[in-house]
């Protein structure tokens, strides 16, 4: 008889794409959203031998690290089942971590295993905060204060998304952003925003988009809020171009937002530091039909998905 809580449990995330950063040190905030595809699934079991662990290539020691973190070195056996690339904008890292992490808690019956201090343990709670408030409860993810509001205690805001709206995501299939110490090192040679600057992106997606969301008196209006996300994803990547060699990182994605723009249509956004970006419609069909244009378009070049936004958590299966 297993001396753990229940057998095995089942996690399953969406991806996180983070729309850029609308202020530099000291806050670091910004916004981004939960998406339901593609996703990050994690298992983890009893085992009566040693401790078991399976995952795609470069994802092995974060898996053992979210589970030893929970477990100690009580025997586990976790599975990586499947996951978004790893450094292309999806903020696969922290839903690994978190997925694992929460399901080894569960597995061990920990109390209110995805609270706040699972993310301290795990070291991501200042980190990753738009991640980790995706994980908890989906949407768009609206966060004015960045690490300040780590420090306060001040949570990221979840906003729900209209169910019908479809989001074009391109994943190029070369080159990746950077990350860990890298990404460090990026943002302490950026040169920082002005007040007016950053202010400007702050309206834009701290009040502008949700507005365009529906959140005021008007309703959803899909085609505006893509206008708003284009034009500022290209105004931070304009600020963040001397560092990743141009608005958008990928040779692909650059040229899928030069054919919107000679059709007159918003920019794509790129997703932190790509390669990934995206764009949302109003409805599947006009998503499937500017999928169906990219992949003419670029070829194999690109991995194109069409998905919803997901306006809820993780969820669980457990056994």
């Amino acid at each position: 008889m297993t001396p753990f809580a229940r057998q095995s449990v089942t996690v399953t995330a969406g991806a996180r794409l983070h729309f850029g950063l609308c202020s530099l040190a000291p806050e670091w905030s910004g916004a981004g959203v939960t998406v339901e595809a593609p996703v990050t699934r994690v298992m983890v079991s009893a085992t009566d031998g040693d401790a078991e662990f399976t995952a795609p290539d470069g994802e092995l020691e974060r898996l053992r690290a979210a589970v030893t973190t929970i477990a100690g070195d009580r025997p586990l056996r976790a599975e990586l089942l499947t996951c978004p690339p790893a450094h292309s904008g999806l903020g696969s890292g922290t839903q690994i971590a978190l997925a694992a992490a929460t399901a080894t808690a569960r597995l061990l019956g920990e109390a209110d295993p995805i609270a706040g201090p699972l993310f301290e343990r795990l070291g991501r709670a200042n980190r990753s905060r738009l991640g980790a408030a995706g994980f908890l409860s989906g949407g768009m993810l609206l966060d004015p204060l960045g690490a300040l509001g780590a420090a306060s205690g001040t949570a990221v805001r979840c906003v729900s998304l209209p169910a019908e709206w479809r989001w074009v995501i391109v994943i190029p299939t070369e080159g990746g952003g950077v990350s860990g110490e890298q990404e460090a090192a990026a943002l302490r040679r950026m040169p920082p925003m002005s007040r007016p600057f950053s202010g400007g992106l702050r309206r834009m997606i701290l009040q502008s988009l949700p507005l365009a969301a529906g959140l005021g008196e008007r309703p959803p209006n899909a085609v505006l809020f893509a206008r708003i996300l284009g034009d500022y994803g290209m105004r931070v990547g304009k600020h963040f171009a001397p560092l990743q060699g141009g608005v958008f990182v990928s040779p692909a994605v650059r040229e899928w937002a030069a054919d919107r723009k000679d059709r007159n249509l918003p920019a794509p956004a790129q997703s932190s530091w790509g390669p990934v970006a995206c764009s949302v419609f109003g409805s599947a069909e006009m998503a499937e039909a500017e999928a169906r244009r990219v992949r003419s378009l670029l070829g194999d070049a690109v991995k194109v998905l069409v998905t919803a936004t997901r306006n809820r958590g993780a969820t669980f299966q457990e056994r």
